[in-house]
């Protein structure tokens, strides 16, 4: 039997899996991501040997990884992790062997047009919600990266002039550098500033959200701030791609109702005349970028 290998560099985990040739998941494991460059480095390579143990030979292994890679300076940018402006590239390829790198926001939306939520959808994105905020698109199940692979980097568009003066949101520099980037409000960590701002002591998204279940007022508020400034990037993804589906993944696409409240909110948020897409959640739930990665994996294989 043939096997390849999947990775998935997030924020907060590294999970590692084996797979069949149709794509099953045979073992799986996540270890948290570390604090430092060099161990995440190590923490790499060890997931890369565990899966290669697991299939008892140098199976080939994808890897998902935030940011984009520049051709010119060999750095990665990643606002919300330490690779950010590191050779990571060309660090973990020197680690190891028979390695094939991509964004992990297009190994996201690979996985989910091929088998997932967007199977035979022609116009697919593929937006995450998580550590950071981001897209990719795919164009019958083919991805679409660009010159420089930053297509879908919708976190680091700004929220518009007119949501930041409804909320009353202060300027907050992001990790990109630029000023109040959609990613700085609504991924993970920007909903707790959003909480934040409205005077709230909750620590983590999940207190809101059942606070808001329990019919309480203020987490109520949050949420709806926190689905405008959602709707706002979808209305960039509308505009940009015209999709016909757009699936969600990362951890707060995992919110109760979420396809249900941002679908009715977007249908008056969209462009006007316009046919809103379809919003959906992956299949694949959050290994969706691992499997990703292996469908990667297995490319660079059939191409050896």
């Amino acid at each position: 039997m043939s096997y390849i290998g999947g990775i998935d560099l997030g924020g907060t985990k590294i999970e590692a899996a084996l797979f069949d040739d149709n794509l099953q998941c045979l073992q799986k494991q996540r270890v948290a991501t570390p604090s430092s460059y060099q161990e995440t480095l190590d923490a790499l390579v060890r997931q890369i040997d565990w899966i290669r143990e697991m299939a008892d030979g140098p199976v080939p292994v994808g890897l998902g990884s935030p940011g984009f890679h520049n051709e010119q300076d060999g750095l990665v940018y990643a606002s919300n992790l330490m690779v950010n402006r590191k050779p990571f590239k060309s660090d973990i390829i020197a680690m190891t062997e028979r390695l094939c790198i991509g964004q992990d926001l297009e190994c996201f939306a690979l996985s989910e047009a091929n088998g997932g939520a967007g199977h035979d959808t022609k116009y697919f994105v593929g937006m995450v919600l998580g550590t950071g905020l981001g897209s990719a698109f795919c164009v019958d199940g083919k991805l679409v990266s660009g010159r420089q692979g930053i297509i879908g980097e919708i976190g680091h568009v700004p929220v518009s002039a007119s949501a930041t003066n409804r909320l009353g949101l202060p300027d907050v520099t992001c990790g990109c550098g630029q000023r109040n980037c959609l990613e700085t409000w609504a991924a993970g960590p920007g909903l707790m500033r959003l909480a934040g701002h409205f005077g709230s002591t909750w620590a983590l998204p999940s207190e809101i959200v059942a606070a808001e279940k329990n019919g309480d007022v203020l987490a109520g508020q949050i949420m709806e701030a926190w689905l405008e400034i959602v709707c706002e990037a979808l209305l960039v993804i509308q505009l940009s791609f015209d999709p016909d589906c757009v699936v969600l993944g990362g951890g707060l696409s995992r919110i109760d109702g979420i396809v249900e409240r941002l679908s009715n909110r977007f249908s008056l948020r969209c462009l006007p005349g316009s046919n809103p897409p379809e919003i959906k959640k992956a299949r694949f739930g959050d290994s969706s970028g691992t499997r990703g990665a292996a469908l990667l994996a297995k490319c660079m294989r059939d191409t050896e």
